[in-house]
C-alpha cells in the first residue's frame, strides 16, 4: 500500500512524528504542491492525508484513491 502525505509543513515543524503510518506500506512526504503536480504524486497511492490541499473531483477521478484523510477538523477541502 503505498500513502502519500501532503501538507506536511503545515502539520508539523519537526516536532510531530509521522513515521508511524509507514508501518502500513511505503509512505511518501511533501509539502504545499499544485494541483497538477498532487494529481502525479497520487498517481499510484492507495491513500492520501492532507490538511489543506484540495482533493476535488478532478484530483480523485485522476487516482486509485481508496482512502482519503484529512489532519484537520474541517473537511471542505473535500470534494465529497
Amino acid at each position: 500500500m503505498k500513502t502519500v502525505i501532503l501538507d506536511t509543513c503545515t502539520v508539523t515543524k519537526g516536532d510531530v512524528d509521522l513515521s508511524a503510518l509507514e508501518q502500513f506500506g511505503r509512505t511518501e512526504y511533501y509539502d504545499i504542491l499544485s494541483k497538477e503536480q498532487i494529481i502525479s504524486v497520487l498517481g499510484d497511492a492507495d491513500a492520501v492525508i492532507c490538511n489543506k490541499s484540495v482533493i476535488d473531483r478532478d484530483v480523485i477521478e485522476a487516482t486509485n484513491l481508496k482512502f482519503i484523510g484529512v489532519f484537520a477538523t474541517g473537511y471542505n477541502n473535500i470534494d465529497i
